[in-house]
């Protein structure tokens, strides 16, 4: 395709906090985490882990939009996991990016540097929380690269999770249809770069009240049921399996957990979600994710406890890795003597 843009987009966010840290006007805090949104007549109230934060105008740009207060976005919204592998290979490196239209859909690129080029092969698409076992769409990317790439070293391997409409087109705008001053962008599909370069000049345009011909398109209180309905649905039945896993039974108890593994287990008479080191220490928590209490499953590929309904992540310990969730898994103290 000619014309695209490829930058390393961590150099590129390095850059906007170097012009903002260089303005007279603008701060950036960073790990603190914001927990409701109060609109008010005088203007927004946002509540954080560290105290208040007033403002007369205030964006939700977390990925996944954190309050569920308004705007119902756990209701409009999934999550889907990608996954990624970055290898060395003996070929001629390529230029350009690339991305099939055919399922399983697998994109590449390479990242050029001084030192050595590597290879960025992602794929393996599923919602969020619903595969048993995510090491099975690692393998599915090294079988593709080891395909196509001879001799490939692999270096590192990772996921990442992207939040997605059901009509596939991103809310930017206002968050809410009730709060003139409180605005969104959200649900990018995985066109992170682009659609954030767009929800910026929306979102501007929105504030000072600036015309333009496509802010429409991207309205959050947009109603498209035709487009939304097979993804709706699949969202549904998700959800619902979400649930179930509340309810489920659960035969194993907590002495039959391996080391390097987690488990739900039968513990007194409670469910218990179990981790073991290789030390033998056990990390034990309460498995109903703390966003909407739904069900969590262990994810043995990562090490993390996933919320099947809206992609809460959590790690060994029950700390928080990804949202919508603002609080932490609720810890088990448990006694083996």
């Amino acid at each position: 395709m000619k014309n695209q843009g490829q930058f390393n987009p961590l150099k590129y966010l390095y850059k906007l906090l170097d012009i903002i840290t260089k303005s007279d006007s603008c701060e950036v805090y960073e790990n603190v985490r914001a927990l409701n949104i109060e609109p008010h007549s005088e203007g927004i109230t946002v509540a954080t882990e560290k105290g208040k934060i007033y403002a007369d105008k205030v964006v939700v740009a977390s990925h996944y939009p954190f309050d569920d207060s308004f705007g119902l976005y756990f209701l409009r919204l999934y999550q889907s996991k990608s996954y990624i592998i970055a290898a060395k290979t003996h070929e001629e490196p390529f230029e350009g990016m690339y991305i099939n239209v055919n399922d399983p859909i697998y994109s590449m690129r390479y990242q050029f540097s001084n030192k050595e080029n590597v290879l960025l092969l992602s794929g393996g698409n599923h919602r969020a929380g619903e595969k048993d076992n995510e090491e099975e769409s690692y393998k599915e990317l090294e079988d593709f690269l080891n395909k196509n790439f001879k001799n490939a070293d692999i270096v590192s391997k990772w996921s990442t999770q992207d939040c997605m409409t059901y009509d596939k087109i991103p809310y930017i705008g206002h968050y809410s249809n009730s709060f003139e001053n409180l605005y969104v962008a959200t649900g990018f599909k995985k066109w992170g770069m682009s659609h954030s370069a767009a929800a910026a000049l929306i979102l501007r345009n929105k504030i000072l009240k600036i015309d333009d011909d496509y802010s429409e398109i991207f309205n959050p209180s947009r109603f498209t049921p035709l487009q939304s309905s097979k993804e709706f649905l699949s969202s549904v039945k998700s959800i619902a399996a979400g649930f179930m896993k509340r309810v489920a039974i659960v035969p194993d108890e907590i002495l039959e957990v391996k080391e390097g593994e987690g488990k739900i287990v039968n513990y007194n008479g409670k469910k218990v979600g179990v981790y073991k080191d290789d030390k033998g220490d056990y990390f034990c928590i309460n498995p109903v994710c703390s966003h909407l209490k739904c069900g969590v499953s262990f994810n043995e590929a990562e090490k993390t406890w996933d919320c099947q309904c809206h992609g809460s992540r959590y790690d060994i310990k029950g700390n928080i890795l990804e949202g919508p969730t603002v609080k932490p898994l609720d810890k088990v103290t448990i006694n083996l003597k």
